[in-house]
């Protein structure tokens, strides 16, 4: 039997905890992401959204790497080791909050295992029966939306 490796999309509120922890969940689950031991789905889109919050004022001061070019020599490792999925024709509304549409499309065009986040909204996906969640369930059956510690905690049964 074959087990199909984890394959990732990291929302930017798993990517922002990293940066300010790496021992923290989400900073485990991006250092085994550049080492190779989990996939990484990124997009142009999402890798853009990175850079552009973890330039923020308020972030940069929470940040455990000093200056911006750590950040981007992390951001280039991430996207050297990641898988850039065709994204073409993938779409999909997301009214609540249309800024995590690139998240969502992206775990559906790579086939994403999982969407690591902490945001309630996107949780929600995975669980409650709005029109929106049985959709995307519909369109991403194959992927789970969980907190970064579950996930490792999952990962470590």
């Amino acid at each position: 039997m074959t087990i199909r490796p984890a394959r990732l999309v990291l929302d930017t509120n798993t990517m922002v905890r990293a940066f300010y922890n790496w021992d923290s969940p989400s900073g485990i689950i991006v250092k085994q992401c550049q080492s190779h031991a989990l996939r990484l789905m990124l997009s142009s889109a999402v890798l853009a959204e990175y850079r552009k919050v973890l330039r923020y004022d308020r972030i940069a001061t929470l940040r455990a790497l000093e200056t911006q070019d750590a950040v981007e020599d992390v951001l280039d490792r991430l996207r050297y080791v990641s898988e850039f999925p065709f994204l073409t024709g993938v779409r999909f509304e997301y009214a609540r909050d249309s800024t995590d549409e690139k998240f969502i499309e992206l775990a559906i065009a790579g086939k994403a295992t999982h969407l690591i986040t902490r945001d309630k909204d996107l949780l929600s996906l995975g669980r409650d029966f709005s029109e929106v969640a049985k959709r995307f369930r519909h369109r991403a059956a194959f992927t789970r939306i969980i907190r970064p510690e579950q996930f490792l905690a999952e990962r470590n049964n």
